[in-house]
Order: C-alpha cells, then structure tokens, then sequence
C-alpha cells in the first residue's frame, strides 16, 4: 500500500512539470500523449506536433564556422597584451622587493653586522710587510720586537761554519767572490756578507708574524756569500737595488772627486798618499761589482728565506686556527643579515599594508566599538603572525647565508696572501659570493617543475644582480663623499641616506637588466613561457564557451514522462 501511494505521489509531481512544460510551449498535451501511445509511426502527429511549436518559436541551427584571420590575430594581440600587463605588474612587485630588500640587507644591515676591514680579518705576511694588521695582537708583537743584535747574526753555527770553508779557500787562493767576475785577490780583506742583511730579515714582520727564528732564517746557506771588505762595507744593509744606485749616485762620485782633489796635490804628505791609494783600490773593487749577479743571489736567497717564513706560517696551527675561527665568526653575521633581512623586509611591508589598510577603511576598519588599543593589538599581532611565518625562510637563509660568509672569508684570507683588499673589496667578495652560491643552488637545485633553461635564466639573473650590487658597494663612498660635499646639513644621517639611495638605484638597475635579459632570451625561456600563456589562455577561452553551450543545450532535453508509463 505504501508503494503505491509513493507512485501516485511522483506520478502526480511528474504530471504537474509536465504540464507547465506542455503550458510553456503552448501545445496541445493530448496530442502528445495520443502520438506516444499510439503503434507505429504517426508521421501526422509528430508533423503537428512540430508545427505548433515552430509557430511559436523560431530556431535557426546554421552557423558561418569560418573565422577570419583579422579575427584570430586580435584575440591573439588581447592575450598576448594581457600577459605582458601581467608581467609587468609582476615586474613592479619585483622591483620593490629588491628595492627593500638592497637597502636592507647588503647596504643596510651589511655595514652594521661587518667591519669590512683593509685585508680582510686574517693576518697575511704580505699584509703585514705592507704595515696593514688584522689583528692589534700582531701588531704589538711587532712594535714592541727584540732589538737587532749582530752579535746573534754573526755567531750563529751556519755563519761559522761558512765562514771557516771560505776561509780556507780564500788562504788557498780559490776564493771566488760572489759579486764580481773574478777571485778575491790575496791583497784584499775577505767578508762573509749576509745578502739580505741581517737587520732586514730582523725587523721583517713577516718573520715576526710567523716566528721564525732571526738568526736561523738569515745564516741559510743561500744567503751567507763571501766578498771583498770594500764592497761587503758599503753595502750594509741595504737592498741590490738600494745598492747600486748608492754606489753610482753617491759613492763613486765622492771617491772620484776625493781621488781628484789629492793627485791634483803636488805634495801629499804620508797620510794623503795612503788615502789616495785606499781611495783608487775601493773604486777598483766597486768597479768590479756585477749587479745582475748580485741580484740573482739576492733573489734565490729571498726566495727561500720567503718559502720556509711561508712554509711555518701557512702550514702552521697558528693560520689555520685564524682562518677557522674569522670564517666561523664571518658565517654567523653573513647568516644573520640573511635571516634577519627576511624577517625586516616582511616585516616592513606587512606596516605598510597596515597603512594602506588604514588609509582605505580607517583606523578600526568599520569596528567602531573597538578601543584603540585593540585594534593596535590586533594589527600588531597581524604584522607578528606574518613575520613569525617566515621563520622558514630565515632559517634557509641562514643557512645560505652563513655557508657564503664562510667561504668568502677564505676567498679574502686568499687573496690577501698575494694582494691586500680595501674594505670594500672586502664586501664585494662576500655579497658576489652569496649571488654566485645563490646562482650554483638554482643550477644544481631548481624549484620543482622548472626546467633546465629556465634554472639557467633565473641563475643568469642573480649573477646580474650580484654585480650590480658590487658595483653599488663600489660607488658607495662617492655617493657618501656627495652627500657630505654639497649637503653638509645632511652629514649626520649619511649612514641612513646612503644606504636607501644605492638600494634604490641598485634595485632599480637590476630590474632594468633582468628585463633586458628578458628581452634578449638567451635560453629562449621568455618566448616558450608566452607561448604556453597564450595557449593555456586560448583553452580557458574554449572551456568556457564549450561549458557555456552544455548550459544552454540543456533547454532541448526532454522533459520527464513518468505519467506516460505503464
């Protein structure tokens, strides 16, 4: 009984929609219901069936399904102008994130985390024969040294045992000396001469630096070469070069004008005659003199004075513990300006929505029941869950941070073995290091769907932008010398002026030349990625006309003739 009265029941529901149906089209639901039962085909019915609805409605089915190429390269145009303009707004967001984060992070929080000293924070020997200290404990050392005593020099076991072979060639007549072409002659006095003096290799910081020992370092075997006394006196400490230029511009001259002066003499007594004569045999002796060999002895015997001061230093606890413990500290700030950068810049920028939020809607954004203070504590627990969600982030750059601060310390330690860096060249190697580590990561490592060209388009990028920051650390202190020449007033604030001045022109550089690489796509990254804009574009456009067509289609369905059942 239940059964039967649910079918009565949808087949009365049925018979009302039906009939609104039949009502709508304005046709006779008798004669509908007469066609369906009747057998066979009434080909009478249906005709006047279709008569009476075509009476009241007109439907044209045929359609003109060419489209002209004008029409084709219009759409095409508008999808095309609108990737450009979204591009270009992209371009914008871009160019204020930059923006902020070079007047943030290398210009900002870079000269506040980084002493950026001359030769970087690693005592090198070439640094210090320059006078440059990377520590005031080295230097002290070297202020306060022992004075020079020759009498260690000239004592040392090497000197005498040297000077005992020499000797007795020297007796023998076989004694070659070693600044001239010939033999010391048996009339003159015989010197052991240290070719780099003693004095020089005493008071040589680099020695002191890496505490060799002075007398040890000076009596090596290519350094200790017998001469003349002549030649072995007035050289003295001084250098080959110092040398010969003291022998022509000052020496000879005086023992030519002395040697003048007394043969001009018609009597000199007995004392003249022995200065006459110790003054023709010192210009004898000096005349002999071969200052390319002296040179070459003086060059090998500085070379291994310089290989074994190099070899206990560099080799030694004392550097590498240096090295590790300034690249350890350098690793922590250089981490520490990467996280903390990503924290100020969203930081800045969830303030400045704040401020846009209040500009458009008011302090208490429609709330007025609110008290000011809490509506500022809700703002500011706004700013303090977008910041904290970046923790992140900082800690990834931290950790790139800190892996780039490391290694450019050593870069710096380096290069400063051989050549000592300004301040600056100090920051440059550590900001292009960080963009070069930044650039290796997004070759080795892309985001996940991106292809090769397009890691080697978004790497090409960095280093571009890791220049131009170089080049902004370069001109910084023109720019600062600017400021404090033609704005005197403003010299108090140069250090905060300055910063957002080369974060603004930095920033603003880099977007102009990533967008010039854009245009010079070189990996053809830009002209595949509008390729598939327009052509995900075109199959959104066909998905809505098809969904479209399906929604009005739905007007020819049949309606539902449950009642005509049996």
């Amino acid at each position: 009984m239940g059964k039967h009265m649910d079918r009565m029941k949808r087949l009365k529901k049925s018979r009302s929609r039906t009939t609104e149906f039949y009502e709508a089209l304005n046709i006779d639901e008798f004669l509908v219901e007469k066609v369906a039962h009747q057998q066979g085909t009434n080909l009478d019915g249906f005709s006047a069936i279709q008569s009476s609805i075509d009476s009241q409605y007109e439907f044209d089915f045929s359609f003109d399904s060419h489209v002209s190429h004008t029409r084709i390269e219009k759409l095409l145009d508008d999808i095309r102008s609108e990737y450009e303009h979204e591009k270009f707004n992209k371009m914008l967001l871009d160019c204020q994130n930059t923006v902020l984060e070079n007047i943030i992070r290398p210009f900002g929080l870079g000269r506040i985390l980084f002493e950026n000293k001359i030769g970087g924070n690693v005592d090198t020997i070439h640094n210090v024969r320059s006078g440059i200290y990377a520590t005031d404990e080295e230097k002290y050392a070297y202020d306060n040294r022992e004075e020079y005593d020759s009498h260690q020099y000239h004592s040392h076991d090497n000197y005498k045992a040297k000077n005992k072979e020499d000797s007795k060639d020297f007796k023998e007549g076989n004694l070659q000396d070693s600044y001239t072409n010939g033999k010391i002659g048996a009339s003159s006095k015989r010197n052991l001469d240290h070719t780099v003096s003693a004095s020089k290799i005493h008071h040589d910081p680099g020695r002191i630096l890496a505490g060799v020992d002075g007398p040890e370092l000076a009596n090596t075997n290519s350094n200790l070469n017998s001469t003349s006394e002549t030649i072995n006196k007035t050289k003295q400490h001084k250098t080959v070069e110092e040398y010969q230029v003291y022998i022509e511009k000052t020496k000879r001259p005086n023992l030519e004008k002395k040697i003048s002066t007394l043969s001009n003499k018609p009597n000199l007594t007995d004392k003249e005659k022995k200065q006459l004569a110790h003054a023709q045999n010192q210009l004898k002796e000096l005349d002999k003199i071969d200052f390319d060999k002296m040179r070459e002895l003086e060059k090998k015997a500085g070379k291994e004075i310089d290989a074994k001061i190099n070899s206990e230093y560099y080799g030694g606890k004392k550097f590498a513990t240096a090295v590790a413990k300034t690249s350890a500290v350098e690793a922590g700030k250089m981490g520490l300006q990467q996280a903390i950068g990503i924290m100020l810049e969203e930081f800045v920028r969830s303030c400045f929505d704040e401020i846009k939020d209040i500009w458009d809607n008011g302090f208490k954004s429609g709330n007025l029941n609110d008290s000011f203070f809490s509506v500022m504590k809700e703002r500011l627990k706004r700013i303090a869950t977008r910041v904290s969600s970046k923790w992140k982030d900082a800690v990834t750059a931290f950790k790139d941070g800190a892996i780039s601060g490391f290694f450019s310390n050593i870069i710096t330690v380096m290069i400063n073995i051989f050549k000592t860096t300004s301040g600056r060249i100090v920051r440059m190697i550590r900001e292009g290091l960080m963009s070069f580590l930044k650039a290796v990561k997004m070759l080795l490592f892309p985001p996940d769907g991106m292809t090769w060209r397009e890691a080697a388009h978004a790497a090409l990028k960095i280093l571009v932008g890791g220049a131009i920051i170089a080049g902004g650390i370069m001109v910084e202190e023109i720019i600062e010398k600017a400021i404090l020449t033609s704005l005197p007033l403003l010299a108090p604030y140069t250090t905060i002026i300055t910063p957002v001045l080369l974060g603004l022109a930095t920033g603003l550089t880099t977007i102009f030349a990533t967008w010039l690489l854009d245009k010079a796509d070189l990996f053809g990254v830009e002209k595949e990625a509008k390729h598939k804009a327009v052509v995900s574009k075109l199959q959104a456009i066909t998905e809505s006309y098809y969904d479209k067509a399906i929604e009005d289609a739905k007007i020819f369905d049949s309606p539902e003739l449950i009642h005509l059942n049996p």
